[in-house]
Parts: C-alpha cells; structure tokens; sequence
C-alpha cells in the first residue's frame, strides 16, 4: 500500500483516477490477455533456458503481444534477485499513475488511467525469490 501511495503522490494525484466500478470493469474487460501474458511470462522467468542477449530475450517474451492491435505496450520487471526490466516497445517506460487495486478473476489487479489507455499489472511469485511484474497498456476503443 505504501507503494502505491507513493506513486499516487508523485504524480501528483491523491486517489486514483479511476473509480472501483470502473476499475473492476477494466479488470474484467482485460482479464484474459493479461492472465496469458503472466503465464507466459512466468515461463520465461522460469526457464533454464538462456538468451544470448537481451533482444533474443525480447523477442521470446513479447511473441504473445505482438500484433495484437489492441495492446500499445507490454513490461516485464522482475524485483529481487537478479533483477531486469523489458519493454515493448523496446526502451519504453511506464508513466507514472495512480493505480487501484481491484480483485478479479485469478487475484488482484491493478489498473490506472492515462485518458488514452488502460493500464492494468499484476504481480507474481517468480524463482529465486524474486517477483514479477508484469504490465499491459491497451488502446480504448473509439466511442
């Protein structure tokens, strides 16, 4: 909680932008393509496998987003041991927001607003015990 409120005073709102109706539609509207994204990404957290470099770590762990004209921006951040951060695309960062909190299908959720895009993350228990973070933006539809 102190985390979020953190960022919430950074950027320089108190509550978040939007409301617990809204964020539990957002949550569900969503749900599907970031339970998959986590899986997936999971795997890849977990995975023997090594990458020789960060792009080919890159191009395994965004397969799953890419094309998927409803997604603007997919992260993956791993905190704890070893940590890392990948982007897609590759070098973006996400804004800071006031994220809120909601339950959904699968554990909680969190999901902010930027008034162009829905951003929902969740976080998991990864190896090693570290955690990740994993984040989607998506496009709104026109009205």
């Amino acid at each position: 909680m102190l985390c979020l409120a953190l960022v919430a005073g950074c950027s320089g709102r108190t509550e978040p932008a939007v409301d617990r109706e809204e964020a539990a539609a957002l949550a569900r509207a969503h749900r599907e393509d970031l339970e998959r994204f986590e899986r997936w990404a999971l795997r890849i957290a977990s995975s023997d496998t090594h990458y020789g470099s960060r792009e080919e770590l890159e191009e395994v762990a965004f397969a799953p987003v890419r094309g998927n004209v409803r997604i603007a921006g997919a992260w993956i951040e791993r905190r704890g041991p070893d940590p890392w951060t990948i982007a897609e695309p590759a070098g973006a960062l996400v804004p800071e927001l006031a994220w809120r909190r909601t339950r959904a299908e699968g554990g909680d959720v969190e999901v902010a607003d930027d008034g162009t895009r829905d951003w929902l993350r969740r976080s998991s228990a990864a190896p090693d015990g570290a955690t990740l973070l994993v984040t989607l933006a998506f496009l709104r539809a026109p009205p």
